[in-house]
């Protein structure tokens, strides 16, 4: 890109334009390539919804070439390789995205998130500290939340709990965190929390897959409060997709009987 713009100034001198002129040939080329790699992020983008990743890696790599400081070309191709098995090569591009730019909050979380579910828990709160000091408002429940959750895995239990209380009272908020940091409180034996959180959740989680997770996490929410009717009716009739909570349903019914004698 350097080579071009010299190029460009260079003829557009030969032609007597002043330095001014030349300055704004220059503008106007850095806002045509950012446009492009935009629009190539965005077919990129279109191709993961439709799972088509190979295709999609393509587009964002294509973007990347367009305008190597576009950031998040940087973080949805990091995204995408990951799902695609490619770890390192991920991780990597995720890290140039946040170098392009220190502030990118959202690709800290994820990238806290995806150490988190590796095990590598330690990275994962480094990610997350990082992320707290330049956090934004939308970010605020992710942040603190993977805080939490990270913090507990450290056997951390003070500033586990401090930072899902911090999670807890923040204003924008998602399916997903609600959902977590209701489980938190649940497995911690705070049940009250736990159910008023969930009960936020409800409003948020609009996929099926979110609703019977949430839906079950209730049931045991109220098991665990010796609410078995409560539990019981939740679980009647309740026959979702996803084999993990069908397998455990009958668990828990077995359980809700012997407690209540039937």
């Amino acid at each position: 890109m350097k080579k071009t713009l010299l190029i460009l100034s260079l003829f557009a001198l030969t032609l007597g334009c002043s330095s001014t002129q030349v300055a704004e040939l220059e503008e106007s080329k850095i806002e045509i390539q950012d446009e492009k790699a935009k629009a190539l992020t965005s077919m990129g983008n279109n191709l993961v919804k439709n799972k088509l990743y190979t295709q999609a890696t393509e587009k964002y790599l294509e973007a990347i070439e367009v305008q190597p400081s576009y950031y998040k070309a940087h973080y949805a191709l990091g995204r995408v390789l990951l799902k695609r098995g490619f770890n390192q090569r991920g991780v990597d591009s995720i890290k140039k995205a946040i170098s392009i730019k220190s502030n990118f909050t959202e690709a800290r979380n994820f990238l806290s998130n995806f150490y988190y579910k590796q095990g590598l828990y330690e990275k994962s709160l480094k990610e997350s500290l990082a992320a707290s000091k330049d956090i934004i408002y939308k970010d605020q429940e992710a942040t603190l939340t993977q805080l939490g959750l990270t913090y507990s895995k450290l056997n951390n239990k003070r500033e586990a709990l401090l930072n899902m209380k911090r999670a807890l009272a923040t204003q924008a908020r998602s399916c997903k965190n609600r959902f977590s940091i209701s489980k938190f409180f649940y497995k911690k034996g705070f049940v009250n929390t736990a159910l008023k959180v969930a009960r936020q959740a409800d409003s948020l989680c609009t996929g099926d897959k979110d609703k019977n997770a949430l839906r079950f996490l209730k049931a045991l929410i109220f098991y665990k409060s010796e609410n078995y009717l409560a539990s019981k009716q939740i679980l009647n009739g309740f026959s979702p997709n996803q084999n993990h909570i069908k397998k455990a349903i009958p668990k828990l019914l077995t359980k809700i009987n012997k407690k209540t004698g039937l």
